[in-house]
């Protein structure tokens, strides 16, 4: 942002954000030099982008929480899949989508995005679930399977023979989904709940030469 307002600082600026399931654009918000964070906004008319709790129940501002999108750009649900369209979207008596993305609402009525509520992430344009690669990798012989993302790329750690994982995961895996490292660890890193901490599993693979 900061080049940007260095090389035109007359040319307006702005973020805008929007799941397809919202017809891309649910919110927008134009950015000055002297922001410290980036807001995604505010929805335009016509549209409104909720921050709700784990029921679909609205938070007060400031709390954090999924953003629920509702309003007149709102899908209608996936074409010839029921499943996906009873949890993505929400009927009362409304539409509403509910994008999986975690934000909270400032003391000036931005909308700031924090990330996402489950493993989903988006890669050259598609959305990736990092579970199933997980699983394919655990599907090709790896014992345990972390994935992550480091610098733009899908990154995958194994507890298991990497050479044996890569050959196998194209039966299971679409190229777009396809990690462009794939490294063998002797154990993967864990939380102290138990759960795999993508952060390291992340920074174990770049130590590793991209395939």
């Amino acid at each position: 942002m900061g080049s940007h307002f260095e090389c035109v600082p007359s040319v307006r600026l702005f973020n805008e954000y929007g799941p397809t399931e919202g017809t891309v654009w649910c919110a927008a918000a134009e950015l000055r030099p002297e922001m410290n964070t980036i807001p995604i906004g505010r929805p335009p008319a016509g549209a409104a982008l909720d921050i709700c709790d784990i029921d679909g129940n609205r938070l007060p501002d400031g709390v954090e929480g999924e953003l629920v999108l509702r309003g007149q750009g709102v899908a209608q649900g996936y074409l010839n899949r029921p499943e996906a369209t009873a949890s993505g979207f929400l009927e009362d008596p409304q539409r509403r989508y509910r994008t999986g993305d975690l934000g909270k609402v400032d003391q000036d009525g931005n909308i700031h995005f924090l990330g996402r509520l489950d493993s989903q992430v988006k890669v050259r344009g598609h959305r990736v679930e990092l579970e199933d690669i997980e699983s394919a990798a655990r599907s090709c012989g790896a014992v345990e399977a972390g994935a992550g993302v480091s610098e733009g790329n899908l990154v995958l750690a194994i507890e298991g023979d990497s050479d044996a994982v890569r050959l196998k995961l194209p039966r299971y895996l679409p190229a777009a989904f396809f990690p462009l490292t794939v490294v063998s660890v002797q154990e993967l890193p864990r939380l102290p709940n138990g759960k795999l901490c993508l952060l390291y599993t992340s920074d174990a693979a770049d130590e590793e030469d991209s395939v």
